[in-house]
């Protein structure tokens, strides 16, 4: 019997393993977020964070460095920092996903900008 082309391609892709789809949990308590986020290096592109358990928060964007305070609040890690010389960003807060060792930052509770990283030790 023959097999044709399209049958052996079927085949073959079946073979192939295809990568998960991500399936990121939204942190809900603070406890959560201090067992997930707190002392571990957060990595994103050219930028770094770590959120200490001591509410402090530093890290680096483009070689400037961040320094900065955090806490929770009403369900999301809210952070006053600065980068470089620059003044304060002000208190922003942000909801966090997680999936495994990659996180989502949703800024300003969700309605601004999502940023991905991935966690690190």
């Amino acid at each position: 019997m023959r097999i044709t082309f399209m049958a052996k391609v079927a085949c073959c892709a079946l073979l192939i393993p295809i990568p998960a789809v991500a399936e990121f949990k939204r942190v809900e308590s603070e406890s959560e977020f201090r067992n997930l986020l707190t002392d571990k290096r957060l990595e994103s592109g050219e930028a770094w964070l770590l959120l200490q358990p001591d509410g402090k928060l530093i890290g680096e964007v483009e070689t400037q460095p961040v320094v900065g305070a955090w806490i929770w609040s009403d369900g999301a890690q809210c952070s006053n920092g600065r980068i470089g010389k620059n003044p304060e960003t002000g208190t922003i807060c942000h909801y966090w996903e997680v999936d495994g060792k990659t996180a989502r930052q949703l800024s300003d509770r969700g309605r601004s900008e999502i940023k991905v990283y991935a966690i690190g030790e």
